[in-house]
């Protein structure tokens, strides 16, 4: 069993490889503390002890509904087997808040819960690339899905720059997958020739997103740990972005062993958190054997089970499966997408211009894709991207092509701030005049050219203007 972190959560590991031969990962020794766990290096090992087992329990509670069912009916004793406070029932039955409690470890629970939402926001704004056009143009998207999607898929979508898929295909075959992953049928393995491409591939990124590159992730419509050499690919990603990748995985349960060496890694490489995708019972029974609640305060257990309380995304396969779904499906369109940038599938060497909306007929599996181009070389990685950014990622509305607003805009009160005349919002509707021609237009009216572009501008870059690209074949039949 992989024995708990101290105080900050840090681990001390041996100096060992984890990997033999001429791909070796490098040993590691004396990790550092990552900046969420340094957060807690002063809170009292025995509450964030607590915390750990508040964690567990919380997880555990929405995945089972047999134990809900019997903290329902018996909160007391169950929360003594759980080695949880008896006031957590308050909060998980009826929604009292955490920091007001009398308990010592629910308000520190409480407060681990505030940092989490904190740091998530610090690395939205981390993901911001370097990159003027690419980051106005992310921008945009994030004030698009602002009015498109929930809440609470907003809140928890960071708008990556980048994402890496370095296998085709998924063995895991979740019915509900929101990406529609396809079956598996190959991986990029560390070959010096793939080695090599991969490396010069990061570096490409990193000169079109800045420090916002190390916030990628290396999967997207794949499990990493169906690639044997996805810790190789990380180490190599850490050392060239400068931050270890963070990991979603559901074949943990499936190989422990190399789970946990996978943790220990991204730590030893200051990784913030990592996440565990279970699907059914008996994975979170194994997991929650082979490691104690502390070592996993920093990694999430995403409760994937028929009976989780947790809704899967209406989007993809789940959207698909409709009113025959076998467990409980978002409401409302929904999306997993978490990339507002470039999607590079090395297998294919492909890359895409991606960004979140809500599935449906047009766009399925809950993105949009902007443009999609192949690469043999870096070089070519690199004059496709530039070619992308030049036709996508422009600074000001296009002057010769008709301007709207866009379909899905409801709200004509937000157009308050831009002295909008009814002759240019109808204009705007519908989406038949150019700039130039509605500027022309409305000078007419007294309105003078200059505040109409101005306004135009502002619509734009608030995400107000369409710009929905038309989709690609495969994105409407996948």
């Amino acid at each position: 069993m992989m024995k708990a972190p101290g105080a900050c959560g840090g681990f001390h590991l041996e100096t060992t490889s984890l990997v033999d031969g001429p791909n070796a990962i490098m040993s590691i020794d004396l990790p550092p503390t990552s900046r969420l766990q340094a957060v807690f290096a002063d809170e009292d090992p025995g509450i964030l002890r607590g915390v750990a087992w508040v964690k567990r329990f919380v997880e555990r509670w929405l995945a089972d509904d047999r134990l809900r069912a019997a903290y329902l009916a018996q909160p007391d004793e169950v929360a003594g087997e759980h080695r949880v406070p008896r006031e957590l029932a308050g909060y998980l039955h009826a929604n009292i808040p955490l920091l007001a409690s009398g308990n010592l470890v629910l308000r520190a629970y409480g407060r681990y819960l505030k940092r989490r939402m904190e740091h998530r926001a610090e690395m939205r704004r981390e993901c911001a690339p370097a990159l003027a056009p690419f980051r106005a143009w992310r921008e945009r998207q994030m004030s698009r899905c602002q009015d498109q999607l929930p809440d609470q898929y907003n809140e928890a979508i960071l708008h990556l720059p980048v994402a890496f898929e370095l296998s085709k295909g998924c063995s895991v075959g979740c019915w509900f997958c929101g990406l529609s992953a396809a079956r598996l049928e190959s991986v990029f393995s560390a070959s010096p020739s793939n080695r090599k491409l991969w490396r010069e591939t990061l570096e490409v990124v990193r000169e079109v997103a800045g420090p916002a590159a190390g916030q990628g992730i290396a999967f997207w419509a794949t499990d990493p740990l169906d690639n044997p050499d996805y810790e190789i690919f990380c180490q190599d990603f850490h050392q060239i972005l400068g931050r270890f990748p963070a990991t979603t995985t559901a074949l943990g349960p499936k190989d422990l062993d190399r789970a946990e060496r996978l943790l220990r890694l991204s730590w030893a490489n200051g990784c913030d958190f990592n996440r565990f995708s279970v699907l059914s019972l008996a994975q979170m029974d194994a997991l929650t054997a082979h490691f104690s609640p502390e070592s996993l305060l920093y990694v999430d257990l995403i409760a994937q089970t028929r009976s989780s309380l947790t809704p899967k995304a209406q989007a993809g396969k789940a959207m698909e499966k409709g009113e025959n779904a076998p467990a409980l499906v978002s409401s409302e369109p929904s999306t997993i997408a978490c990339v507002s940038g470039f999607l590079i599938n090395m297998p294919n060497r492909s890359v895409r211009l991606v960004s979140p909306c809500a599935a449906g007929p047009r766009w399925p599996m809950g993105y949009r894709v902007h443009a999609s181009s192949s690469f043999i070389n870096a070089k070519e990685l690199r004059d496709e991207i530039a070619r992308m950014m030049a036709d996508v990622m422009k600074t000001a509305p296009p002057r010769d092509r008709p301007v709207r607003l866009r379909r899905d805009f409801k709200n004509p009160d937000r157009l308050a701030d831009f002295s909008l005349s009814e002759l240019a919002v109808s204009r705007l509707n519908q989406g038949c005049v150019t700039g130039t021609e509605l500027a022309l237009e409305l000078e007419s009216e007294g309105v003078p050219m200059a505040q109409t572009f101005h306004s135009l501008n502002g619509l734009f870059d608030q995400g107000f203007l369409d710009d929905e690209p038309e989709p690609e074949g495969h994105e409407m039949h996948a």
